[in-house]
C-alpha cells in the first residue's frame, strides 16, 4: 500500500506568530495570509494553520493537527469491525 501526506493542518492561537515562525522556518512567505486559516506551499506540500479561537471552535490537547492522506488502498487504511 502506498501513503502520501499531501496536506497538514495545525490549530494556532496567534496566527501572526505562527506565520512568522513558519515563515522563518521554511524561508518562504504563505501563498495564503488570512486572519482564520492561512498555507503555506512546501514543494507541493500544503501546511495549513488555523485559527479555531477566530471560529469560536473548541481545541483540547491532541486535536491541533489534522493529515490529509492519500492511499491506492483505502480500504485497508480502517477497519471497524
Amino acid at each position: 500500500m502506498n501513503c502520501t501526506i499531501r496536506s497538514l493542518y495545525l490549530c494556532v492561537t496567534d496566527m501572526d506568530r505562527a506565520i512568522a515562525f513558519c515563515t522563518a522556518f521554511v524561508e518562504q512567505a504563505p501563498i495564503r495570509k488570512d486572519p482564520v486559516y492561512s498555507i503555506f506551499d512546501i514543494h507541493g506540500f500544503r501546511l495549513g494553520l488555523f485559527a479555531f479561537k477566530e471560529l469560536k471552535e473548541e481545541h483540547t490537547f491532541g486535536t491541533n493537527c489534522l493529515p490529509s492522506i492519500e492511499t491506492d488502498r483505502p480500504e485497508d487504511c480502517f477497519s471497524f469491525t
